[in-house]
This record gives C-alpha cells, structure tokens and sequence, in this order.
C-alpha cells in the first residue's frame, strides 16, 4: 500500500504560504499562485484540499493588490487575471 503524502504536504505548505504571503517577493507569489492554481484542477487531490488552494489563491490576490501600488503594476495584474481566471475556469 502506497501512502500518498501529498494532501498533507499541500495543506502544510499553504499555511506557510499564507503566514508568510506580506513578505514574498512577486516571484514567490508568482510561483505559488502556479503551485495552487494547479491544485484547484488537480482530481486526484481531496476536495478539501482544492478549496484550501481556492481560498490561498484570493488571499494572494490581496497581496498582490498591495504590492502592485509598491512595484510594477502590469505584473501585478498579470497575476491577478491568472488568479482569477484558474478560480472562474474549473
């Protein structure tokens, strides 16, 4: 019997994520958006865990919103529209 670890690992990485969210860099926030907007999609993942990413990724977009009046704005809402459009796409 394999014991898929994943779950877990996904739910434990959001919670850093979240805690830590006000202090990545755009990039970071980049990768992570990538990172969860796959979960949102993925169907071999519990259900409880796609709306954990769900609810990570709207949280990003706050994040993103403040860090777009600090840094390259165009970025910023090339982050938001992805974001947006893996949530309104499933």
């Amino acid at each position: 019997m394999v014991c898929d670890g994943r779950p877990l690992a996904y739910s434990t990485l959001a919670d850093l994520v979240h805690h830590v969210r006000q202090s990545l860099s755009l990039n970071d926030l980049a990768l992570a958006v990538n990172l969860f907007s796959k979960n949102v999609h993925d169907e071999s993942l519990p259900c409880s865990i796609q709306t954990m990413s769900c609810k990570l990724l709207l949280n990003l977009v706050e994040c993103i919103r403040a860090k777009s009046e600090a840094e390259n704005g165009n970025v910023c809402v090339t982050l938001q529209f992805s974001v947006l459009s893996d949530l309104l796409c499933c």
